[in-house]
């Protein structure tokens, strides 16, 4: 891989031992883990931004750098992806090993870009994916999220285009595997603080009665043993006072009661009042 230093322990663990007949198998360790940190938040952004799979470029940076490790991923190079030539006028030199057709590895000496950070170095590359090579600017496009069912498609496309190496795809599925790197491909959720809004304005307990209340206590206390309108209120004006908070009024084919009910009726019962010209009134309980 461009730039990629002779592995030590740490990293051989990290990638594993593999060969063209064997699975790969990528064990995740800490140096990746911080690694995706770095890079996982904004590697979402261009992914989205560009319409790519944000879990693939961040798979091709790990590989591709060592988790950031190599000399060419190193500070002051930034160069995640091995990308040859020059950016900005800047590049640097590092021998690389490439493979053949038929798999043989051997070593060149190449130029490959120079970033002043990780982030133009990922833009770089989401670049690269959607403008394509010189004279085919459409050399990715199968690796783009509109043309693809999923990552798998995207890596597949990749291998033999962007890398020589026979089981680059299947590297870079074991690592989005390792690493749940599917998580990047959405969106970032939004966590916007939600506005306080002023609730409905409450009112003042009322503490003082009207005309109308004070008569109404009188005249259900009044009633309560004896149900009958008092002789100087008209049945209208009982009507009219009564009208929010009866319950009902009927009318009634029964005469005016003859008898006078003398027992005492409970405060939580409803009042029966009989009116002039056949009314009865129904009134709500005493509270």
């Amino acid at each position: 891989m461009a730039g990629l230093p002779k592995a030590n322990s740490s990293l051989s663990n990290a990638f594993g031992d593999y060969s063209t007949d064997q699975p790969f198998v990528f064990n995740k360790n800490q140096t990746t883990d911080q690694f995706i940190k770095k890079i996982g938040e904004v590697s979402r952004e261009i992914g989205q931004k560009n319409g790519i799979y944000s879990s693939v470029m961040i798979a091709q940076a790990i590989l591709e750098s060592g988790s950031g490790n190599s000399s060419l991923a190193s500070e002051p190079n930034y160069n995640l992806f091995g990308i040859k030539g020059t950016f900005k006028d800047q590049g640097v030199t590092f021998n690389t090993l490439e493979q053949d057709k038929e798999g043989q590895s051997y070593q060149i000496s190449s130029e490959f870009r120079k970033y002043p950070s990780y982030k133009e170095s990922l833009e770089d590359y989401a670049n690269l994916i959607k403008k394509g090579i010189k004279g085919n600017t459409d050399f990715y496009k199968d690796a783009w999220k509109d043309q693809t069912e999923s990552y798998q498609d995207a890596t597949k496309h990749l291998q033999g285009r962007y890398a020589t190496d026979k089981q680059y795809a299947e590297k870079l599925n074991a690592i989005i595997k390792a690493y749940d790197l599917t998580q990047f491909d959405q969106a970032k959720e939004s966590k916007e603080v939600k506005k306080i809004t002023a609730g409905p304005k409450i009112k003042a307990t009322k503490t003082t009665f009207d005309f109308n209340e004070r008569l109404q206590a009188k005249l259900l206390a009044s009633i309560a043993n004896k149900q009958r309108v008092p002789q100087v209120m008209t049945t209208k004006h009982f009507i009219n006072l009564f009208r929010a908070d009866s319950l009902i009024a009927l009318a009634s084919t029964a005469m005016p009661a003859k008898k006078i009910v003398t027992e005492t009726l409970p405060t939580a019962a409803s009042m029966y009042v009989t009116l002039s010209s056949g009314l009865l009134a129904i009134l709500p309980p005493l509270h």
